[in-house]
């Protein structure tokens, strides 16, 4: 849970976590978190890490940090494209080197698991994100929500289908059309799970499969149908997906 991140890019909040490679940090959330800011060509957001709160079940967000976009220009391609949302910041140390020490005495926290092989289907998931329905009322989304579920579908991404929306500077959003399918034999770009909630604002947060301890991967959306909660993961140990981490932050498997 510590290393679930709050992403706040301008009037976009968002979630997402960290991973360490080579002495350096990386939070991966949603490509639509960070949209508006590559498309307003300023490549830097908070990467706000939480405490924990003992008079709270929740970790809260506490210690802000910056996070600089990484490959902004193949980032807007991926997401508008070929229907990737998905988006990787550096976290960058504070300058005062000495309040970085005091407070992450082991620097900042880190996912330490693998990601997931393909066979997954019905495995148990939890997802850690900043859901707007969390919060106070002058800060929603500032709690750390915890949702439970499990691995229903695949999906394998035909195009990708925009749309006008006001939550976008740029007046659209970009939503992979997907096939679905329960075909475990190979990875797919797409991961349907269904959860017991999920909200506006946990987008990038962690999906993780507690049956295999693994990392599934970034919530990247949310639907009810027939009042069942259902959301979608973007992949990244789909092949064309890792290439990209790895071209970016280096080797992702352990």
């Amino acid at each position: 849970m510590a290393a679930t991140v709050r992403i706040r890019c301008g009037k976009t909040f968002g979630s997402g976590f960290v991973l360490k490679k080579n002495e350096k940090w990386y939070a991966l959330t949603a490509a639509h978190v960070i949209i508006d800011k590559i498309e307003a060509r300023d490549f830097e957001c908070d990467v706000i890490f939480p405490y924990y709160n003992p008079n709270f079940e929740y970790y809260q967000e506490a210690h802000y940090r910056v996070g600089k976009i990484l490959s902004p220009t193949e980032t807007e391609k991926n997401y508008k494209e070929k229907g990737f949302d998905l988006a990787v910041l550096e976290v960058l140390p504070l300058e005062n080197k000495s309040e970085d020490a005091r407070v992450f005495p082991a620097g900042y926290p880190f996912i330490n698991y693998p990601l997931c092989s393909a066979t997954n289907l019905t495995d148990k998931i939890v997802l850690w994100g900043y859901a707007t329905n969390i919060g106070t009322t002058a800060s929603p989304g500032s709690i750390l929500s915890q949702f439970e579920g499990e691995i229903v579908q695949y999906g394998d991404i035909k195009g990708v289908l925009k749309e006008r929306s006001n939550k976008f500077a740029g007046g659209y959003e970009y939503l992979a059309d997907l096939n679905y399918t329960a075909d475990s034999s190979i990875q797919h770009p797409a991961v349907l799970i269904m959860s017991n909630n999920n909200f506006s604002g946990a987008s990038g947060g962690l999906v993780f499969d507690i049956s295999k301890n693994c990392v599934i991967g970034v919530n990247i959306a949310v639907s009810i149908q027939d009042n069942q909660v259902f959301g979608l993961v973007i992949n990244p140990n789909f092949g064309p997906i890792k290439e990209w981490l790895e071209n970016t932050i280096g080797e992702i498997s352990r």
